[in-house]
């Protein structure tokens, strides 16, 4: 045993939880997407392919919904996780 119940952190840990909340809610959406992005895997600027190599694209970002935005001639195009399988491109 870790010598504590539950009960006795429960009230400071989501204390914790909703101070952090308000401090996102404060600095807004955008502030929150650029924190994301300095953890993704696949930053901005990074060539990726797609749908088995046939089409490929530059990482612009992340979009609201959390899906990869990615340039690919000349057009944003929006890929989801459970969509596609994406791989650094070979170029």
């Amino acid at each position: 045993a870790l010598g504590c119940e539950a009960d006795e952190i429960r009230a400071g840990i989501l204390a914790s939880i909703l101070e952090e909340i308000a401090v996102l809610i404060d600095r807004g959406h955008e502030a929150i997407l650029k924190a994301f992005e300095g953890w993704a895997a696949i930053a901005p600027g990074t060539r990726i392919e797609w749908a088995e190599g046939s089409r490929h694209g530059e990482v612009l970002g992340l979009g609201p919904s959390g899906e990869l935005r990615v340039l690919s001639n000349g057009k944003e195009e929006r890929l989801y996780a459970e969509d596609v399988k994406i791989r650094l491109a070979r170029v």
